[in-house]
């Protein structure tokens, strides 16, 4: 059938099923790229795995797990050689922190909620945010993003560590909302060859951070720009420190944690 200006427009074609039509290819995906609540005909939602290939392609971060001390390690990448480095591992409370790898805006805005939330709880009941409450709150903020067309899903992961009653915990929480609980976990860029590696070398690697969580509560050492961030429990209180840059704990332990 032309239009006004007799061009022939196309026409749709009655599907297998009955007399609903389909709609052309190109606006299906239209629609279900730009919307996180539309279904693609495959049942899946990509607005979800986008936010996960953000993850994917972000710096890579990695974490391992002891029974009293949780080691969170990032590169820190800069955009040009002008720029500053992008802050990755970031302090919630005396006994929570976070590393990240996606999106720095979407795990800089996170790291300010979980912040608040445990400043509001210590201000209400005079009492640390448990650990594992404030695990579950960040999962739901990340999927409740997933249910609502007016949001996007978080383009970032996060290496979430922390000490409670029963020792350190590590967690892993992804932009659909799931979060798991690891022993050691890496997230990032190239993350799959950081993974066999913690698999391999996780015993050598425990004792060598242990080691080098022990040399940092011995020394007294300050914030420089350093590629780790130690969360450890020393002297009866949970406290975080920050140790010396890469080169000076690899002559202190003979190799890189």
């Amino acid at each position: 059938m032309p239009d006004n200006l007799g061009r022939k427009l196309p026409t749709l074609k009655p599907s297998a099923e009955g007399s609903s039509l389909k709609p052309p290819i190109n606006a299906v995906s239209l629609i279900t790229n730009s919307d996180v609540t539309t279904w693609s005909p495959a049942g899946r939602l990509f607005q979800i795995e986008y936010a996960i290939e953000a993850v994917k392609q972000g710096s890579v971060a990695i974490s391992l797990q002891l029974k009293t001390h949780v080691v969170l390690a990032s590169i820190n990448k800069a955009n040009s050689k002008l720029s500053s480095h992008q802050k990755k591992i970031f302090k919630a409370d005396d006994h929570i922190g976070i590393a990240i790898a996606g999106l720095t805006a979407d795990g800089g805005f996170l790291s300010k909620y979980l912040r608040s939330d445990c400043i509001n709880y210590t201000f209400t009941y005079e009492s640390p945010l448990p650990f594992g409450r404030l695990v579950v709150q960040l999962a739901d903020n990340a999927q409740v993003c997933t249910q609502r067309s007016w949001k996007r899903p978080y383009g970032v992961g996060l290496l979430v560590a922390g000490l409670d009653e029963s020792g350190a915990h590590l967690y892993c929480n992804c932009p659909s909302g799931n979060y798991f609980e690891y022993q050691a976990f890496t997230i990032g860029s190239r993350s799959q060859a950081a993974k066999i590696y913690l698999e391999r070398k996780y015993e050598t690697l425990m004792g060598r951070a242990y080691q080098a969580c022990t040399l940092c509560n011995q020394g007294n050492t300050t914030r420089r720009k350093a590629h780790k961030l130690y969360l450890h429990r020393g002297c009866g209180c949970n406290r975080w420190t920050f140790p010396c840059n890469r080169s000076e704990y690899h002559n202190k332990i003979g190799g890189v944690v």
